[in-house]
């Protein structure tokens, strides 16, 4: 039997840490650029796992929503030690947190296609509440204007939290994900997300039609654009996509990945440069509530 502890994550843990997103998604982990901050947050509640004085396990606790959420990230297992039940005991790990914390609720999001993640959130007894699609586009050079000339220009913070509000029926879940993290749709939360994020408001014929949400994403030392748009039409869908393929490239970002609802999958299959294993390619977000019954 394994011999473990489980403990708070400490400074001296980094390398320990930066070792297993080295063995993550061949190297191309999001990890390593968030770690810094989430040491040093108040708001972050990081566990690890210690095998033989090194930390061969982790994942965190984000306290969000004003602290009524308790959002799971970052779980990571050292190849050496996965398949052992330690990413269970992290899981577990993460839910007394949020106990402790006094949260509502508990929620993550994982691939749709991560029968081992959509397990451990069965397991504390998490339900989805919400299914995006998902694309990821490098070369973006051979991508074509859509017809559209010249790149979005985002809107100012104050101006965005109002336009949002004005938006309010594109968000029928009553929910923003954006970057792989979901926020209410509320007053905290789209302060929090106008805090994070560039907003840019499409119109037709005075009316909001489309809202998206741009951010540098960093994945293996390379800094994309990540987005997310809601449409009220495929029309508006599809200009949103080509404005902000052209503002990546404006970036000289090496790559855009992009969150969308579901009703808009078969516009975006049609598009040549989208690759086939799209179709297959989806966000689930989990939730379980915490408050006493």
């Amino acid at each position: 039997m394994l011999d473990y502890k489980v403990r708070r994550v400490v400074e001296s843990d980094r390398v320990d840490i930066l070792e297993m997103a080295r063995r993550t998604w061949g190297g191309h982990d999001y990890m390593p650029a968030q770690l810094h901050g989430w040491m040093r947050s108040r708001k972050c509640r990081l566990v690890g796992i210690e095998v033989k004085d090194h930390l061969v396990g982790m994942a965190n606790l984000h306290l969000i929503d004003l602290g009524k959420t308790g959002w799971m990230e970052g779980l990571r297992v050292h190849p050496k030690y996965r398949k052992k039940g330690l990413a269970r005991v992290l899981t577990q790990a993460l839910v007394n947190e949020g106990i402790e914390a006094g949260v509502e609720r508990l929620r993550y999001t994982t691939d749709s296609s991560n029968s081992a993640s959509i397990s451990l959130a069965h397991g504390i007894g998490m339900n989805v509440k919400t299914k995006m699609g998902v694309f990821w586009k490098g070369s973006l050079k051979r991508v074509k204007r859509g017809g559209v000339r010249e790149p979005p220009v985002p809107v100012r913070p104050a101006s965005a939290r109002a336009l949002l509000k004005e938006a309010g029926t594109l968000f029928s879940d009553r929910l923003i994900v954006h970057d792989w993290k979901a926020y209410d749709f509320s007053a905290e939360g789209i302060a929090q997300v106008v805090k994070q994020s560039e907003v840019y408001i499409g119109r037709k014929e005075g009316k909001i039609d489309s809202v998206t949400f741009g951010t540098e994403r960093v994945e293996g030392g390379e800094g994309g654009w990540s987005i997310t748009i809601y449409a009220e039409s495929q029309q508006a869908f599809l200009q949103a996509v080509y404005s902000q393929i052209l503002l990546a490239k404006e970036k000289v970002s090496p790559f855009v990945m992009g969150i969308y609802p579901m009703q808009f999958r078969d516009i975006l299959l049609e598009q040549r440069w989208i690759p086939k294993w799209t179709q297959d390619f989806a966000i689930l977000l989990f939730e379980k509530d915490m408050r006493p019954r």
